[in-house]
Parts: structure tokens; C-alpha cells; sequence
């Protein structure tokens, strides 16, 4: 008894690691379906079932035609520079919203929303747990070297900036439907990666693989639309004298408000400043100098309101 003992255990020992007979392979959509529902439930609890599995080959150009600009999209980073994409539509984002917010899936359809990057900041753990188990489960497939190595890397809210991000190569691309709080709500992810990672370890130096996301980071802010605004003058006055105000009544403003304009930013504080003038025969600023990246308070001076027979006009010493 005690020598089959001995044998038994010897042969799992000998055994281990090996396939057990009849078990089906691991196959490139197992492996995501699995990967995918693992993270919802191990990350956040929440019951996600993968109800179908899409495959298909997409240059970048179609692939960014085909995505979802009101879905959240995260950039994934990969081994040696390579990118790759993770989409999540409306619907699956507010399921994995809610669960972490309202403890629950809410039957009713989630209303259109954009998403904000206090959704990706929800998201990332899911979406990172998601792409590594993945990697994880096709690590002993030689043929699906391309699966591996990737993790959240940023959010993107703009779907033209994707363009600018990722690598104009050919791609593989996943689309799951998914059920999601034991069929609360069905929605979308989208997974894109690489087809052949060598072709971004092509474009990259050896000696620093961060050097393509970096490049691509760097164009990306650079070609960000940034709005300014410029500001000539600022003052308090009660609100009976504004209620008051016609068409061609004058506003008096001090000389020194030509010479010396604003130039604010989206978050209300001032960059530069800047002197009125003319070029071409339109209005334009001639930026004058850097300015403190600080909130100005408005001109506590009140200014006077002229009558149109009498009008008042600053004027400006060049």
C-alpha cells in the first residue's frame, strides 16, 4: 500500500505541467474570454459573461473608423514600444461604473455621456487585469508571442489623437459582447493589438524602448488645439447701471488697458500678456512678455458710462 503510495506521487510530480488528456487547448478567444470576465470578477465582483468573440485583421486608419467616439479608449503599452487600444462602450462602462459606485448594474440603458478621466481612473484596474491575464494565459503559445507583455498605459479622450498615438501598422482586432450584471446591461469592448510586434521593434532603437511613445506623446501635445482668450479690461460696475445701457452708449477704459491686455487660458489663469495694434489691416496682439501662471482679480475701479451725445474715448500714446 504504502509503495503505491510512493509510485502515485512520483507519477503527479512527473506529470505536472503536462496537458491532461482530453482538456481542449487554450486558444486565442478562450483565452480573452476568460481573461475578460476574471478581472470584472476578481477586480470589482461584477458578473460578465462574454457573449460572443469577433476576430478580424484592420489597418490603423480603418480600425480608427471603426471606433466608438463617445466609448472610452485607453492606450495600451507593450514590450520594446508597441501600442495597442482597449474600447469600451457606453453601456459596459456605466455596468462597471456602477458597480463600483452604486454597489449594483442598473437595468435602465445608461443615458449618452462622455466619458471623463474619473471613468478611465475607475477603469484602469480592469482594463490592466484584463490585457495581463491575457498575456498571461497564451505565454507557452510560440504563435501568440503578440499577446503578450501589454498594460494600461493612458487615457485618451479625443479619437482623432489616437491617430497621432498609434503605430500605422496592421493590427488584430477583438470585439466582445458582453453581459453584464447577470443581464442588467449588454454592451462592447474592443481590444486592438499589434499583428506582428516586430514591426514596431523595427522602428524603435534598441537602446530606449520608450523612445516611439515618447515621440508620439510629444506630437500629440504639441498638436492640441489650446484656446486663449484675450482680455482688455476688467470692471465692477452695479448692476442698474449695466440694465441701464443702450445701443451707443460708450464704456471709458483706461489708456493703459490698449498696452497691456491678458492672455488667459481655459483655466482662468493669465499667460502673457499683449499690446493692441493692427497687422494687415486687421486687429491683432504683439505679445509682450511671459506672465505668472496666477488667477488676476478684476479692476476694482468702476468705469463711467458716457452718453452717446458726449461719447468719452481712451485713447492710447504709442
Amino acid at each position: 500500500m504504502e509503495k503505491d503510495s510512493i509510485q502515485s506521487v512520483l507519477w503527479r510530480k512527473a506529470h505536472a505541467g503536462q496537458p491532461v488528456a482530453g482538456a481542449s487547448p487554450m486558444t486565442v478567444v478562450k483565452a480573452l474570454r476568460l481573461a475578460v470576465s476574471k478581472a470584472a470578477d476578481k477586480v470589482l465582483g461584477l458578473a460578465l459573461a462574454v457573449t460572443s468573440v469577433t476576430e478580424e485583421m484592420a489597418a490603423l486608419d480603418p480600425l480608427l473608423a471603426a471606433l466608438d467616439g463617445d466609448a472610452l479608449l485607453a492606450v495600451l503599452e507593450g514590450p520594446d514600444g508597441a501600442l495597442g487600444l482597449v474600447m469600451i462602450e457606453a453601456q459596459a462602462l456605466a455596468a462597471l461604473v456602477e458597480v463600483q459606485t452604486l454597489g449594483r448594474v442598473t437595468p435602465a440603458p445608461a443615458p449618452p455621456r462622455r466619458p471623463t478621466r474619473t471613468d478611465a481612473a475607475m477603469i484602469e484596474p480592469v482594463i490592466n487585469r484584463m490585457v495581463v491575464d491575457f498575456g498571461l494565459a497564451l505565454a507557452e503559445d510560440p504563435a501568440a508571442v503578440w499577446a503578450g507583455g501589454f498594460t494600461y498605459g493612458v487615457y485618451v479622450d479625443q479619437l482623432r489623437t489616437l491617430g497621432l498615438i498609434l503605430d500605422d501598422v496592421p493590427h488584430r482586432v477583438f470585439r466582445l459582447s458582453v453581459d453584464l450584471g447577470g443581464g442588467a446591461k449588454q454592451g462592447e469592448i474592443l481590444l486592438a493589438l499589434p499583428r506582428d510586434p516586430k514591426q514596431v521593434q523595427a522602428a524603435v532603437p534598441a537602446d530606449d524602448p520608450h523612445e516611439g511613445w515618447t515621440a508620439a506623446l510629444h506630437s500629440t501635445v504639441l498638436g492640441t488645439e489650446v484656446q486663449m482668450t484675450a482680455v482688455l479690461h476688467r470692471l465692477t460696475l452695479p448692476l442698474a447701471t449695466v440694465t441701464e445701457w443702450a445701443v451707443g452708449d460708450m464704456v471709458t477704459l483706461p489708456a493703459s488697458a490698449l498696452v497691456n491686455l491678458r492672455l488667459e487660458g481655459a483655466d482662468g489663469m493669465t499667460h502673457g500678456r499683449a499690446k493692441l495694434g493692427q497687422s494687415a489691416g486687421f486687429r491683432a496682439l504683439r505679445i509682450l512678455h511671459d506672465a505668472p501662471d496666477v488667477a488676476l482679480p478684476p479692476d476694482p475701479r468702476p468705469a463711467a458710462i458716457s452718453p452717446p451725445e458726449t461719447p468719452k474715448m481712451a485713447t492710447a500714446a504709442e
